[in-house]
């Protein structure tokens, strides 16, 4: 699962990467094996300020194992922590926890790319993390992750990133719930569940890059809370030559006409009918101009989150596709009107087609029936016959005077801080608005009117878990309606109390590290 840094959880792909499980290797990259240790290899070990201790045991580490024994695994025998048929591996383990995932073991090393054909970098890796907080319903991203990069030029040219969240289908579910398995470091208790992503081995495709520098980096953050470790293994690094892409991706809708008024649902089906896996697969799909997404309608089949909404386009971050097999993914959207045509337009792009896009399918729905007007029939008037009538004094009936809404009249002050304001590094990762009550509202806007979050006392994330100075606070996470990161940029707010409007501004937030 991903970090709220890493909120697109999206591969940055320019390459040809891959999936092979039986590479033919053709040159050495320098102790790739790790027979010498860390030989050649950068390994670093930070922890933040805000990490909470738990004993040394959750220490972050990096240190070269073998030969092959259980990892730091819920389940004895589950997996290895060195890949079958190779002595050593590196394992990186994090567990102290800290609020900006500040707490991580990392290992990195930089080569020249060669040419001569063989200028794939392929490598293998496996994984365990736990799921805790995705688990309690808090967003993925604040759990142990596994993040890896190659850098070309100090720009991430490729990155996967593993967590409970994002890569559901890659990662096996131990069903185990044991909070103390690994002893120096024992972790909180349910809900709680175990699972691992097995040794894969990963191809990536650097023949742009042939005569430059580029650097492997490896990195386990631990949980944001406490003792909710990661462990990350590495090994077989080396360099190869890869297969194309045989990804495949069709759409369709329904219903096939449309009336104003009513939903449109899209399907997009993808497929891998390849013998190997395919990485960073990507799908991106544009909602429609003069359409609006559902939120409520988004389903996939087998499950995958959305990792991101950028606008108005849905991106998908499917990760690895394994061999043979397929998917769904579907939405709907409301028409705003009755258009001549509703064109949507759906990209499919991986790292073996170094990020070009592989496939594009486009549907338009070019009939639409307006929503039916109701029909007007004239009735002819009856002119009443005429009838004497008598006269009726008019008596004065007094008129109501409405009592008038009494103005609200605070007991404490309102401030909205930090600002500006940064998820990443505020106390709690939130912005405030002290002095609500039961019966504040706070509307969030962007500068174009767009709502992005109402905060109430209704809504479980608003109140804030621990009161200040100025009263009682509704705490903001930095997240839109659907628990997406929110773009740097200004932000309007509107305080209410009742239907009152008792307070309106504005604050930065800024999402950066």
């Amino acid at each position: 699962m991903f970090s709220p840094e890493l909120k697109k959880i999206s591969f940055l792909c320019v390459l040809f990467l891959g999936v092979q499980f039986q590479p033919v290797f053709a040159q050495l990259w320098p102790n790739g094996d790790f027979s010498a240790g860390t030989t050649n290899w950068n390994p670093v070990t930070n922890y933040g300020a805000g990490s909470v201790g738990q004993g040394t045991g959750c220490m972050p580490s990096v240190i070269v194992v073998g030969p092959p024994a259980l990892a730091i695994d819920a389940t004895a025998g589950e997996l290895q922590d060195v890949p079958a048929g190779n002595t050593n591996a590196v394992q990186l383990f994090s567990g102290l926890g800290d609020p900006n995932h500040e707490d991580y073991a990392q290992v990195s090393q930089s080569a020249t790319v060669p040419g001569g054909g063989n200028s794939t970098l392929s490598f293998s890796f496996a994984g365990v993390f736990e799921n805790y907080h995705f688990a309690a319903g808090a967003p993925a991203t604040e759990d142990a992750y596994l993040q890896i990069n190659v850098n070309v030029g100090g720009n991430a040219v490729a990155s996967l990133n593993y967590n409970w969240g994002n890569n559901l289908a890659q990662i096996v579910n131990t069903l185990n719930t044991n909070a103390a398995y690994y002893a120096p470091c024992s972790v909180a208790s349910a809900p709680l569940t175990w699972g691992y992503v097995p040794w894969t081995n990963y191809v990536i495709n650097l023949s742009g890059y042939v005569g430059q520098s580029a650097t492997l980096q490896a990195t386990i953050y631990d949980c944001y809370g406490r003792g909710h470790y990661g462990v990350g293994y590495l090994d077989n690094v080396s360099w190869v030559a890869s297969p194309p892409s045989l990804v495949t991706l069709t759409k369709s809708s329904s219903p096939s006409g449309f009336v104003a008024g009513g939903p449109i649902t899209y399907t997009l089906s993808y497929s891998n009918p390849a013998a190997f896996a395919v990485a960073g697969v990507e799908i991106d799909d544009t909602i429609p101009t003069g359409t609006t997404l559902v939120p409520s309608s988004v389903s996939s089949n087998p499950s995958m989150p959305i990792t991101s909404l950028v606008g108005n386009d849905l991106i998908w971050s499917i990760n690895s596709l394994a061999a043979n097999t397929s998917g769904t993914l579907s939405f709907a959207v409301m028409p705003s009107n009755c258009p001549a045509a509703v064109t949507n337009t759906a990209h499919e792009s991986d790292l073996d087609a170094g990020n070009i896009t592989s496939n594009s399918v486009i549907n338009t729905i070019a009939t639409c029936t307006p929503s039916p007007t109701p029909t007007l029939t004239n009735t002819p008037t009856i002119s009443p016959t005429p009838t004497n009538t008598a006269t009726v004094t008019a008596t004065f009936t007094p008129t109501n005077t409405p009592t008038p809404t009494p103005t609200y009249t605070p007991t404490c002050v309102t401030y909205v801080w930090p600002d500006p304001y940064n998820p990443k590094k505020a106390v709690g990762g939130t912005l405030r608005f002290s002095c609500m009550n039961d019966q504040t509202n706070v509307m969030i806007y962007t500068v174009s009117g767009e709502l992005v979050q109402t905060l109430n006392a209704g809504t479980s994330t608003s109140p804030c878990t621990n009161g200040d100075a100025w009263g009682t606070p509704y705490c903001w996470n930095g997240r839109n309606k659907m628990g997406f990161p929110v773009a740097t940029g200004i932000y309007l707010y509107v305080i209410q109390q009742g239907t009152q409007v008792v307070m309106r501004g504005k604050f930065l937030l800024m999402n950066t590290n």
